[in-house]
């Protein structure tokens, strides 16, 4: 009699492919909510309000803490409309203010961490004022990762 040799092969399920880097480009308008419907992970981003603060608004200015904030800046706050039902992730922002030919007026970039949570972002950037009437466009980018 003959030995019968049985190879049981598990082949996990396959999750559906997580986006890890999301870019999105909107107006830049003050005081309006811009739709995003961006998916980090399992971290979903909704949308984003772009608010002037005003000068003298946090730390805000420029150079050392505690140096009182340049007559010429203002702080412009994006509030994130951030939920992640899932483990913990971290989220990095990078937000680009983009004149009409689309080049860089500036650029800041801000983590944060999420872990089964619903809440707002509240990335706060100062920024020269007079630059202001330049920015056409803000290109938002986020990459993810679990923590």
């Amino acid at each position: 009699m003959g030995l019968v040799a049985l190879a049981l092969f598990v082949v996990p399920a396959v999750a559906p492919a997580q986006t890890n880097r999301v870019e999105k480009t909107i107006p830049y308008r003050l005081d309006q909510t811009a739709k995003l419907d961006a998916k980090v992970g399992p971290v979903a981003i909704d949308n984003v309000k772009i608010t002037d603060m005003g000068r003298g608004f946090g730390r805000g200015g420029f150079g050392p803490k505690g140096m009182q904030p340049s007559e010429g800046s203002t702080t412009l706050r994006l509030a994130f409309d951030v939920n992640n039902p899932d483990e913990e992730w971290e989220i990095t922002f990078t937000v680009e203010f983009l004149d009409k030919a689309g080049k860089v007026i500036d650029r800041a970039t801000k983590k944060h961490a999420w872990k089964e949570e619903g809440k707002i972002f509240n990335f706060d950037h100062p920024i020269l004022e007079y630059v202001l009437p330049m920015v056409a466009d803000v290109k938002i980018s986020m990459s993810g990762r679990l923590d």
